[in-house]
């Protein structure tokens, strides 16, 4: 019962009619009691009432409720409701983008970047979703299409001078950058390690120096660019594809040297083990085993200090490649999840 006694404590009443609240408090105590089909009726019901209220039906307080009422699904008899629950967020987003066509129609630019922005993000919640269920293609899909969505719409900004005041806000810097990690993470667990290289590279270009996640960030596009094959006309080699990914893993460590608490984070700490751990396998791929022991040393040495036990493990398995074999084909530098 614990979330629903946690849940029905929130001020529901502030957002909706008395008798929506009701109705929600009704489909959060169903979900409490794993009653899919029950919270599920509720919600309609309280979408319903809304409605009759006077609640727009594009409004962020619909919305809400239909979001609410698949993330609950989620999390009901261990996610045996999630291909039903991607189905509601893919009906919520495919009226978002009806929605900002409609209010593009009628010149109303602030709601057309409300529901706009929303449209973007469920798709790459969609997308998540997707992988989750190990539907690689269908998640693609979706995680392209928000992003090519929101880079359009900042080319239609820039170029039209638009001012956020008039068609109201989009996403920030920091924003954007999360968004395009989101798909670079995608095509990297694909290995699909050419398309992820420039979406960390400009994610990287919009976060802050100052941000523990850049160096995460300059540390993913490492790995990635040691992971490419140039293509058989070109005339970048392999080499130099390695001996870039080597520059961006050492630009990753000489930021991560310059932040300081209170911006510092553990996720710094855990960037600089894997860039370490980077830079090791990158020179050996390169055959140059004395400076690989070297990283994987200084990788070993940073883990155990910090008790990160998979960093241990991976700097262990990278000294025990080099003591067992002379050239070594190994298995690709470390990419830091979220």
């Amino acid at each position: 019962m614990y979330l629903f006694n946690e849940l029905v404590e929130k001020p529901l009443a502030q957002h909706y009619p008395p008798n929506v609240a009701k109705r929600v408090k009704q489909a959060l105590y169903y979900a409490s009691r794993n009653d899919a089909q029950s919270m599920a009726n509720s919600f309609k019901k309280a979408i319903q009432l809304a409605e009759e209220a006077g609640l727009h039906p594009l409004s962020n307080e619909i919305a809400g409720l239909k979001i609410e009422c698949a993330a609950l699904l989620t999390k009901i008899n261990d996610g045996e409701y999630k291909g039903k629950a991607v189905e509601i967020l893919e009906k919520v987003l495919d009226e978002a983008v009806a929605g900002a066509e409609y209010f593009t129609e009628r010149e109303r630019w602030k709601d057309r970047s409300v529901v706009l922005q929303r449209a973007v993000l469920l798709g790459y919640k969609v997308g998540e979703m997707y992988t989750e269920m190990d539907k690689m293609r269908q998640a693609e899909e979706a995680m392209v299409w928000s992003t090519e969505t929101l880079l359009r719409e900042i080319h239609r900004r820039e170029r039209d001078k638009v001012k956020e005041e008039e068609q109201g806000e989009w996403f920030d810097r920091m924003a954007v950058a999360g968004c395009l990690e989101k798909l670079a993470t995608h095509y990297e667990a694909t290995n699909q390690h050419t398309l992820a290289t420039p979406l960390y590279l400009r994610a990287a270009t919009l976060s802050p120096q100052d941000n523990c996640h850049t160096v995460t960030l300059m540390s993913n596009l490492a790995a990635c660019l040691s992971q490419q094959s140039p293509p058989s006309d070109s005339k970048i080699t392999r080499k130099h594809l390695i001996e870039d990914g080597q520059k961006w893993a050492l630009k990753a460590l000489e930021i991560d040297a310059t932040i300081k608490p209170p911006q510092r984070s553990p996720e710094c700490d855990e960037a600089c083990v894997a860039a370490t751990m980077n830079l090791g396998e990158m020179a050996e791929m390169l055959g140059e085993v004395g400076k690989a022991r070297g990283r994987f040393q200084e990788a070993l040495s940073l883990a155990k200090a910090l008790g990160m036990e998979e960093g241990v493990k991976r700097a262990e398995e990278g000294l025990r490649r080099l003591e067992e074999v002379k050239t070594v084909v190994v298995t690709g530098p470390v990419v830091v999840e979220k």
